[in-house]
């Protein structure tokens, strides 16, 4: 199977990138392992002060900073 990914940030996008592993949209085992994968992610982010929106197959990962805090928020 011939998959592909590509990052779109700020209106660029890079180049396309031939996926290797994962597990396929749409697979029969993809909402387990799905589980299994995020809640090791959720558990690091928690550990390391990040903040996480997980919603069925999605995970959504942030920081936050008060908008007096400029020079930490822009590191």
């Amino acid at each position: 199977m011939d998959r592909t990914q590509v990052v779109a940030f700020g209106g660029n996008k890079s180049t396309s990138r031939r996926l290797l592993y994962g597990v396929p949209q749409g697979s029969v085992l993809g909402p387990l392992l799905f589980a299994l994968y995020s809640a090791d992610v959720i558990r690091i982010a928690a550990k390391h002060g990040v903040c996480i929106h997980a919603y069925a197959d999605d995970l959504q990962t942030y920081i936050s900073y008060a908008a007096s805090d400029q020079n930490t928020a822009t590191c």
